[in-house]
């Protein structure tokens, strides 16, 4: 896990900004469902990385 705050919320900025170009870019209901959902896991991970204290 990475114990530096600054790049850690780096990490995190990077993750959620490419979740919401993923949702915004899905096209089509196949593809665009499974891009949404990596886009959606994106977003958590980033939250995750966000609020998660190091031990």
């Amino acid at each position: 896990m990475i114990r530096n705050r600054t790049a850690r919320r780096s990490a995190a900025l990077v993750l959620m900004v490419v979740g919401v170009l993923l949702m915004l870019l899905s096209t089509s209901v196949g593809i665009g469902l499974l891009v949404f959902l990596v886009g959606l896991l994106l977003e958590l991970v980033g939250l995750a990385l966000e609020w998660r204290n190091p031990p």
